[in-house]
């Protein structure tokens, strides 16, 4: 829709906010943060993040910058006090991305099928640190083997209210552009949705790439923009 060109700005006003660091540069200067955002602004640089799009069966689409958590570490980390994520923006936020289009599929997809057990299950966006000249278009799916320690689980879990999109070393990683959780009849929990609870349910996640414009720091755009080692 042509909600999808106007850039949005972002002001990082919380504790946590993943997407501030994308955008601006790192400070832990609060204050210095925020000016940065508000330059940003004015200075009109813009930089296009993807976006989920996380659908039920019978459920209005949910959309995501970050992604999504599934599994015993983000249930341990709901139980804690939940970080900032948009604020005041919310609703608003809400009404924006619900004018998001799905492209029409040109020609039917190779599916692949796998069953899973695993201790967590993670969908995430490339918007942490995006490739902007990048060729290929796609989110990343971390499967975490169920088979860990009790002292693992819990230093990890350490690790993951610092950086909820860690993935282990031992943890499988799917690059997709589209997937379907199925989950067994009676499944109970929840989903973590960029940091806000859902009921876990069976959902279609498809991507939509560079969906968004967000004012930036010129210097966070020039350090995106460079070929990652992989590109020509």
């Amino acid at each position: 829709g042509s909600f999808s060109n106007i850039p949005i700005g972002f002001i990082p006003l919380g504790a946590t906010n993943t997407i501030s660091q994308t955008l601006y540069p790192k400070s832990e200067n609060k204050v210095q943060t925020i000016s940065d955002a508000t330059l940003a602004i004015l200075q009109g640089e813009t930089m296009p993040l993807d976006v989920l799009q996380i659908k039920g069966e019978q459920e209005q689409p949910v959309f995501a910058l970050n992604g999504l958590r599934w599994g015993s570490y983000q249930d341990a980390a709901a139980k804690s006090t939940k970080y900032w994520y948009l604020g005041p923006l919310k609703t608003r936020a809400a009404h924006l991305f619900s004018t998001l289009k799905v492209p029409v599929e040109a020609a039917p997809e190779a599916w692949e099928e796998a069953q899973i057990s695993a201790v967590e299950l993670s969908i995430s966006t490339q918007n942490r640190q995006p490739d902007l000249g990048r060729l290929l278009d796609s989110m990343s799916i971390c499967i975490e083997p169920d088979t860990i320690s009790k002292s693992e689980f819990i230093s990890l879990g350490v690790e993951k209210t610092r950086d909820a999109q860690l993935c282990p070393k031992d943890g499988q990683i799917l690059h997709v552009s589209r997937c379907n959780i199925r989950l067994p009849e009676g499944t109970g929990g929840h989903f973590s949705i960029d940091s806000e609870e859902y009921d876990a349910m069976s959902v279609d996640v498809t991507l939509l790439p560079r969906k968004l414009l967000f004012f930036c720091h010129p210097a966070q755009k020039e350090k995106f923009s460079q070929s990652s080692p992989a590109s020509p």
